[in-house]
């Protein structure tokens, strides 16, 4: 009953959401209820999120994408999502408001619509944040975020791509390794490319590119020949 309560909750804030978020372009939200998207108004195409995605992060980011696409505000709305994740890694202080569940409620809301408003934020992102906000989603931001930058490069036909070494590569190291692993991503798609630097690699790298995952680095190399040394005879 707690868990049916509380979906029924998370459903009322997205219609809310929606409510908001669309207001002023005439789109229908009565199927933001069951958080499928909005039907579009007679004669106009209708605009669904390129991916089917499950679970609360899901509903909200598919949301999120079909009221941005509607107000023709997407690429806009993906900035300010950008623009609001990087400064919860980078501000302690904003994470911990953000985050903290003690905080009323009341006082969370005021706060984000006042940062809100001071970034400029369109009123899709400003609504959307706060009605994460009403309903204790703000700590889930990172994940809803994520899972709107999935539908977005979606929309595009872009594939991220998480290349991870030890030391930084140079471009030509890297254009290798991208020469190299762009045949594993689905024929017709464009690779996103993100680098990161992880010292405990040791060597080699790791990639991930969607659902795939290699591991050529030194450290799992290494485990590796640990484990056939550790085995039993």
């Amino acid at each position: 009953h707690g868990f049916a309560r509380a979906r029924d909750t998370s459903t009322t804030m997205l219609r809310r959401f929606a409510m908001r978020a669309t207001a002023r372009s005439g789109i229908s939200v009565r199927a933001f209820a069951t958080g499928a998207a909005p039907k579009a108004p007679a004669g106009k195409p209708e605009v669904t999120a390129p991916l089917q995605q499950y679970g609360t992060s899901g509903r909200y980011a598919s949301a999120l994408y079909v009221a941005a696409a509607k107000a023709n505000v997407l690429a806009a709305v993906e900035g300010e999502v950008q623009q609001l994740t990087a400064l919860v890694e980078k501000d302690a202080k904003f994470k911990q408001f953000l985050m903290d569940p003690s905080m009323a409620k009341s006082k969370k809301l005021a706060g984000v619509k006042e940062f809100c408003e001071g970034a400029k934020f369109t009123p899709i992102t400003s609504n959307f944040v706060a009605a994460m906000a009403e309903n204790g989603r703000l700590p889930e931001l990172k994940m809803i975020a994520t899972r709107f930058e999935e539908q977005c490069m979606a929309s595009r036909n872009e594939v991220k791509c998480v290349i991870t070494t030890a030391h930084d590569l140079t471009e030509a190291q890297l254009t290798k390794v991208q020469d190299s692993i762009k045949g594993h991503a689905p024929a017709g798609s464009k690779l996103k490319v993100e680098t990161k630097v992880d010292p405990r690699l040791l060597g080699g790298l790791t990639a991930s590119i969607g659902e795939k995952f290699f591991d050529l680095s030194l450290l799992t190399t290494i485990k590796k020949y640990e484990a056939v040394i550790a085995a039993p005879l």
